[in-house]
């Protein structure tokens, strides 16, 4: 079996598409996204929006499902 190439160093490996691919996701985009979404939670918690912060178990996949909606806007 031939090994993963280098480009997986930079992408979170998703769901598989079919047999041998998978969805691939930037680990900077989403790191970007997941700051983002970090700071909006925070700042809705000190203004008593929300009652609790999520964790990042839930803010990865918003910060996944953000970027793959921004690209495919801007791919449309």
């Amino acid at each position: 079996m031939r090994s993963p190439s280098w480009h997986w160093e930079h992408f979170y490996k998703g769901a598989c598409v079919n047999s041998t691919h998978f969805k691939a996701y930037c680990i900077y985009h989403t790191k970007y996204h997941l700051e983002l979404l970090e700071g909006a939670e925070k700042a809705a918690f000190d203004a008593s929006t929300i009652e609790t912060t999520r964790t990042k178990d839930v803010l990865v996949p918003e910060g996944v499902g953000y970027v793959c909606l921004h690209v495919k806007h801007i791919l449309i």
